[in-house]
């Protein structure tokens, strides 16, 4: 897994909690704590990280790979200005997961082993993603996508849906294979003008 990944896993601890957390995490897990970005590390070594920081927040371990993953968008995104593609929403980057955004990923992480993600669209303007990994990080995966909707401006609402006869490897080695719906609830400018119309409701009953 790589660094970049270990590196989004501490800013969403200290984030969420304090830097003594995430002190207290490491050594609960017994790892020392230095990760470059660029560097590659065991899968062993942060489900180590997430398993006491299940302990210790008292949060369950999708909640903390759900953070992870949305903190990892951001430093990517950061570090990868391109991987934003000219995108104007979350559906946008979404489709271009699998034939762009992961082929800047690997320009940055040429061994990163990206999973693949399937396409269709659902009733009511909604997303399925299907999810096909080496790794049963769907959690994480969920993280992400919502990380992809604070980037916009967008809340998202997604749902994992495991089928148990896909609950196996695919021709392409991936051992897990989960289907993600998404739809958009509310973008920040729908939000504004819902505050707009409160605002201007309570100014009229004054």
């Amino acid at each position: 897994m790589k660094g970049v990944v270990f590196n989004a896993a501490e800013a969403a601890v200290v984030e969420l909690f304090d830097e003594d957390t995430w002190d207290d995490i490491l050594d609960a897990a017994g790892v020392d704590g230095v990760y470059s970005s660029v560097g590659s590390y065991e899968d062993a070594e942060m489900m180590a990280i997430v398993q006491a920081a299940s302990v210790l927040t008292e949060l369950p371990v999708e909640d903390v790979l759900i953070a992870v993953g949305r903190k990892a968008l951001t430093h990517l995104a950061d570090r990868v200005p391109d991987l934003l593609g000219g995108c104007t929403n979350s559906f946008e980057m979404l489709r271009l997961i699998h034939d762009v955004i992961h082929v800047e990923v690997k320009k940055l992480y040429p061994d990163a082993l990206t999973p693949d993600f399937t396409y269709q669209e659902l009733p009511g303007e909604g997303l399925r993603l299907g999810y096909h990994s080496h790794r049963p990080l769907s959690a994480l995966a969920e993280g992400l996508i919502l990380g992809v909707g604070d980037r916009f401006g967008e809340t998202l609402s997604v749902q994992r849906q495991e089928p148990e006869d896909l609950a196996k490897p695919t021709d392409k080695g991936a051992s897990q294979v989960v289907y993600i719906d998404v739809f958009v609830e509310e973008t920040a400018d729908t939000a504004a003008d819902s505050a707009n119309q409160g605002a201007g409701a309570s100014e009229a009953v004054h």
